[in-house]
């Protein structure tokens, strides 16, 4: 059985944490839940952690790190419920918190310039992601990611539930993200407003929760993937604003009836569909 063990230590340029934790008199990572790191942190460091941690470290603070990497990346740690990051962290790169099932929130700090697109993805549990004030590029509400101005839409959390299963888009956005809401499936229902000119691939995609959306007439492209797995939807009217639908749209779709394409639709991906031309 793995006990409960705490641990904190500090890193200098010549001193890396698997020689640190010995230091310490630990001999065996993989029992480490708690883990406090201050002083010169390096990607070997975080590698370390990954690999060696990942199954049972529950809380990792790295605030008073000097960090070595531009680029945080906490891939494979599924027991991890909470990080704290320092003020060095600049991107949050390809799959930086992939399957981190367990953690229910994460705190961006004002150093962060870049997050990539999947980089949450298999967070089953993320609940709220929270921007500081200052950070230049993003921004947060009620723990839904966006860009500055929020005219982008960038990441729903997937274990976020709304209210009553529904969500509305605010009025400011123009563009859903690649994957801004990809495995939310508490999600029944999302309202787009007449804004959004764009929705990125995979924007929708494994929402199986989902049972109606409305497309707005403001969108001219459904992108690939863009519904993919949307197993609860039965019936979708496509806008007459809509000139080409990418392959696979609505792959997977497997409660989906019809969808009624308007003639204004020049160019179609869609494959094994009851398709209702008007």
């Amino acid at each position: 059985m793995i006990q409960n063990t705490k641990i904190s230590v500090t890193l200098t340029p010549e001193l890396r944490l698997n020689r640190a934790l010995k230091q310490a008199g630990i001999e065996t990572p993989e029992t480490i839940t708690h883990l406090s790191v201050s002083g010169t942190l390096t990607e070997g460091d975080l590698q370390y952690i990954r690999n060696k941690m990942s199954k049972n470290l529950q809380i990792l603070d790295i605030s008073k790190t000097s960090m070595k990497t531009e680029k945080f990346s906490a891939w494979g740690c599924s027991s991890l419920i909470s990080i704290v990051f320092p003020d060095s962290v600049i991107k949050f790169g390809h799959s930086a918190f992939y399957d981190c099932s367990r953690l229910t929130s994460i705190n961006i700090p004002n150093s962060v310039e870049e997050i990539a697109s999947n980089a949450f993805d298999g967070c089953t549990r993320l609940t709220s992601i929270t921007v500081h004030p200052d950070n230049p590029f993003f921004s947060s509400k009620y723990g839904v990611l966006y860009n500055k101005n929020k005219t982008a839409i960038i990441k729903y959390p997937n274990g976020r539930k709304g209210t009553s299963g529904s969500f509305k888009i605010p009025n400011s956005v123009v563009k859903i993200e690649r994957s801004a809401f990809e495995g939310c499936v508490g999600l029944t229902s999302i309202i787009i407003p007449d804004s959004v000119l764009k929705i990125e691939r995979s924007a929708f995609e494994g929402c199986v929760g989902l049972t109606s959306i409305i497309i707005p007439d403001s969108v001219t492209y459904i992108v690939i993937d863009a519904f993919k797995g949307c197993k609860g939807l039965k019936h979708i009217t496509i806008p007459d604003s809509v000139t080409e639908i990418g392959c696979f749209a609505f792959s997977g779709c497997s409660g989906l009836k019809s969808v009624i394409i308007p003639n204004s639709v020049v160019k179609i991906g869609l494959k094994h569909l009851h398709v209702v031309l008007v």
